[in-house]
Formats: C-alpha cells, structure tokens, sequence
C-alpha cells in the first residue's frame, strides 16, 4: 500500500509539472513557442510524408496538411498529454533509472508512430467519410491512445522489473487438487 501511495503521489507530481509546462501560455515570438511551433511544423511533415504514399500532391505549409482536404496541426494534436502521463507513469514506478529512461524513451516513440498514424487516418477520414471525422477524431481515437499508451506501461512495468507480464496477473485459483 505504501509503494502505490508513493507511486501515486510521484506520479502526480511529474505529470502535473510535465503538463504545465506543456499548457503553459507562453508569450508569441518567444524562445518556447517557436520551439514547440517547431515540433508542430515536423508533426505535420512527417503525417503528410506518411499520407503522400497514398495521397500525392499533399504538402505542408507550416502547421498545416494540405491536400484533397487540409488538417491543422495544433497543440493536444500531438498526443502530448498522452504521451505525458504515460513518461509520468514510466519515471514515477520504482525501477533502475537507466530502465525507466529506456522505457520512457521507447514508448514515447511508440506514441509517437501511433500518433502520426492517427493523423494519417483522420486526413483519409475527413476526404470521405465526413460526417465520421469528429466522432473519429474526439472519441474514438483518443480510446485508442490511451488504450495503447495503458498497455504499453504495463509492458514497460514488467520489462523495467526484469518479469513477465503473466506475473503481473493474479494468481489463479484453479481449486482443490
């Protein structure tokens, strides 16, 4: 019970921190913004890369996915509040450092992969299906990434103490012998 407390009370901690200085409103023309506008821009690059293999003729004009139909990439676009809580979990559970940091490092990758498939999809998804994108977009992918940033934590859970994932499951009673 102690080291759930512990787990949780850190994992608070670091997500909490994590996610304001993502949320943060920081000033336009700043050191910051231009970084994280940046990372937007190469989101949208990398997407636009991935639907030019079906889609050509599909370009990038900063944040933007222009096409057939166009996608803006913005702020909470990138997963990042995903992929936040998932390194806060990562670095909050009690395991060597160099694993954790491994681990955090490759489900951040993961999430990132994932991510720009969700981009991709929601680019073909908005060309002909619509009337689906929003459903799409705000509830059934977000299931999703959560569903997967979940499982890759349990894997990661298991990997940083050097176990199984079975081991992670409680134990069956299969009763009297």
């Amino acid at each position: 019970m102690v080291i759930a407390r512990r787990f949780m009370i850190r994992f608070v901690s670091i997500a909490a921190v994590l996610l304001a200085l993502y949320y943060f409103p920081y000033p336009a023309g700043g050191v910051v913004k231009r970084v994280l506008d940046a990372y937007l821009h190469a989101y949208a690059v990398v997407s636009a890369a991935v639907i030019g293999l079906f889609e050509p003729g599909v370009r990038v004009s900063g944040v933007e996915i222009v096409g057939r139909y166009a996608l803006r990439i913005v702020k909470t676009c990138d997963a990042m509040d995903v992929k936040t809580l998932f390194v806060a979990a990562v670095l909050a559970w009690p395991a060597p450092w160099r694993r954790r940091l491994a681990a955090a490092a490759s489900g951040v990758a993961l999430l990132f992969v994932v991510n720009v498939i969700r981009i991709s999809s929601l680019y073909f998804v908005g060309l002909h299906l619509p009337s689906a994108f929003e459903t799409i977009h705000l509830e059934l992918w977000p299931i999703v990434m959560i569903a997967i940033a979940l499982g890759t934590f349990v894997v990661a859970m298991a990997w940083m103490n050097g176990t199984s994932l079975a081991s992670l499951l409680p134990a069956r009673d299969d009763g009297p012998s």
